[in-house]
């Protein structure tokens, strides 16, 4: 057998341009597949992105909704807290009204004790919330009963005066009267 000892240049020459395009075409398709997978990893990112806002507000939104649940008990106690406030409110105009029609008893016995002759002492006042007063007088004179009636009946404060019993021995006596407010 006989061996070849000539290089063959033009043949060598050949396979390494062969071997450059080669090894340049690898490069640019690793280049291109870099290129197409980032592309497509862009594009489901891209593409996914709409299903993961819609995630996040479903979550919010369920959130928010947890948050309104809680509260509606509150709802019901807010409400009930205002109707007792305007029932409060109704009811202390209610009294005041009630108490500027009746006159407060204090101002009653202030009137009545204006009203009263000289030397009469009161035993015993009751107000009644009808309106009307009860009263227990010493009366020192039959003639400060007359007086005591005339003031009452002058004074525009009360419909009518009603006296018990009165006696006319010239003596101190007790009496009960009987009174109603305008």
């Amino acid at each position: 057998m006989t061996t070849k000892s000539s290089f063959d240049f033009l043949e060598a020459a050949r396979r390494e341009s062969r071997y450059k395009s080669l090894s340049q075409a690898g490069t640019v398709t690793r280049k291109k597949a870099v290129a197409i997978g980032l592309g497509i990893i862009f594009l489901a990112a891209a593409g996914g992105s709409p299903w993961l806002r819609e995630y996040e507000v479903q979550m919010e939104i369920s959130q928010v909704n947890a948050k309104i649940a809680a509260l509606s008990t509150l709802t019901g106690k807010v409400n009930r807290l205002n109707d007792l406030e305007k029932e409060s409110r109704r009811q202390t105009a209610l009294l005041g009204l009630k108490r500027a029609q009746a006159g407060h008893p204090v101002e009653v016995l202030a009137k009545v004790v204006a009203l009263l002759p000289a030397g009469t002492t009161i035993k015993q006042f009751s107000f009644q919330s009808d309106k009307s007063v009860s009263l227990g007088l010493n009366v020192p004179l039959p003639i400060d009963v007359a007086r005591l009636w005339l003031s009452i009946d002058r004074s525009g404060t009360f419909q009518s005066v009603n006296i018990k019993s009165v006696s006319l021995q010239d003596k101190a006596q007790e009496i009960q009267l009987t009174l109603r407010l305008k």
